[in-house]
């Protein structure tokens, strides 16, 4: 079985432990797989702070369909 895992946090207590800003529809997931795109909490790159990062689907990385 693979690392499967479950995101359930609401975004505001997201926002309070991480202190990121951003609006984002954040519903629970309850089977996440490693291959899924998932929200991501980061450092900020330009220093000072945290972010909500949503990957893109692997098509609109590529430019294909």
């Amino acid at each position: 079985m693979c690392g499967r895992y479950t995101i359930t946090t609401p975004l505001e207590a997201l926002r309070k432990m991480f202190d990121f800003e951003g609006n984002f529809n954040l519903a629970p997931r309850y089977n996440v797989a490693p291959t899924q795109n998932a929200a991501i909490i980061r450092n900020a790159p330009e220093g000072g702070g945290s972010e909500l990062v949503m990957p893109l689907p692997k098509q609109a990385r590529s430019g294909t369909t």
